[in-house]
């Protein structure tokens, strides 16, 4: 009974150790003019966990807890994707430039797929930005 015990404290006392190597990061994206960006990917560097912003631009991401520097990798479609260095748990807010790079292609997204606007053989419908405000 004794060694279940102390088995089940050494357990604890391991998980507790683990969850205190971490720290959670907290910012904003946001556009300089036009305010918080939702659905913003924000990526740590070096791995593939991510989060998106909520509808207030807010993201929070759990890091390794050490002195060095957290790296974030933040993009979201149309805006230059921006690399930020966290030195401290402060909530930092990141202000995305908006991509003067007009390399993208057009794509069309349909009910179950997406395809390039050049393979397209019927007719298509473009709505812009004051369509889906309305």
């Amino acid at each position: 009974m004794k060694k279940l015990l102390l088995l089940c404290v050494s357990c604890l006392l391991s998980v507790t150790i683990l969850l205190a190597q971490t720290r959670e990061v907290k910012g904003i994206v946001a556009d300089p003019k036009t305010g918080p960006l939702e659905g913003a990917s924000v990526v740590l560097k070096g791995t593939s966990r991510g989060v998106k912003t909520n509808s207030k631009g807010e993201f929070t991401i759990v890091a390794k807890d050490s002195k060095d520097p957290v790296y974030l990798t933040v993009s979201f479609v149309g805006y230059k994707t921006q690399l930020v260095t966290v030195q401290d748990n402060q909530l930092i807010h990141i202000k995305l430039e908006i991509s003067t790079e007009n390399n993208q292609e057009e794509v069309v997204v349909i009910g179950y797929q997406s395809i390039k606007r050049k393979d397209i053989a019927g007719s298509v419908a473009s709505i812009g930005a004051k369509d889906l405000k309305d």
